[in-house]
């Protein structure tokens, strides 16, 4: 975000320091704020010219540093409001959650799990997830649930794929495509785990299986 205050000046264009890119790269009118986004994280000579009704320009270098976004910087969309007995909620601000979840039963995974903190927005942060497991605090009966929700964050994984865990029938997945550095928001339709053979009056574990890193909020 870029923005140019001068004296005499009407507009200013911004010079990114890119290679191979056409400059100026965006221009504002002085005193707004104009925004850019690189591509590609590094440090660029950036430039800043201020012009006027005149051909005299005033002219603002630096060194900008331009680094890798690799954890989300806004939170995922708000669930909507519903009853008690229209959710189980494993992790979400906007439910009641069952108590005693273990984001992170010894499974041998190398997955490392972190508790995320975004300006109070709590997120589960699993990183260099190859597997990774949730045992829910309590066997939950979701016959009557329609969807699985969950709101996924990455930059660098392309998918991931979301087991449910039964007591009596094992565990099935359903694979998802990510976009990455942006919230993917999942809602599976419970019987594309029943037409595989699912039962899902007896969850009691998740499973996620995936490359890379992924920040996890609003499973239900």
């Amino acid at each position: 975000n870029i923005t140019a205050t001068a004296d005499f000046a009407a507009m200013y264009e911004f010079h990114s320091g890119e290679t191979g890119v056409t400059q100026p790269v965006v221009t504002g009118n002085i005193g707004d704020v104009i925004t850019y986004q690189y591509t590609t994280a590094g440090t660029y000579p950036i430039k800043v010219v201020a012009k006027g009704g005149a051909i005299q320009t005033t002219e603002y270098t630096a060194d900008f540093v331009v680094t890798e976004i690799l954890a989300p910087i806004a939170s995922a969309g708000t669930p909507p409001a519903r009853n008690d007995v229209d959710v189980i909620s494993i992790f979400s601000g906007a439910y009641t959650d069952v108590a005693g979840t273990d984001f992170n039963p010894n499974w041998g995974q190398q997955t490392i799990y972190t508790a995320f903190d975004l300006n109070g927005d709590a997120m589960i942060q699993y990183s260099n997830l190859n597997y990774q497991g949730i045992q829910i605090g309590a066997t939950q009966d979701a016959s009557s649930m329609e969807f699985l929700h969950l709101d996924v964050w990455t930059a660098d994984a392309v998918e991931i794929e979301t087991y449910l865990i039964s007591i009596s029938s094992g565990e099935k997945a359903v694979k998802t495509a990510l976009t990455k550095d942006a919230w993917t928001s999942i809602s599976i339709p419970m019987s594309e785990f029943t037409s595989q053979g699912l039962t899902v009056a007896d969850i009691h574990q998740f499973k996620f299986v995936g490359a890379g890193s992924v920040f996890i909020d609003n499973l239900y």
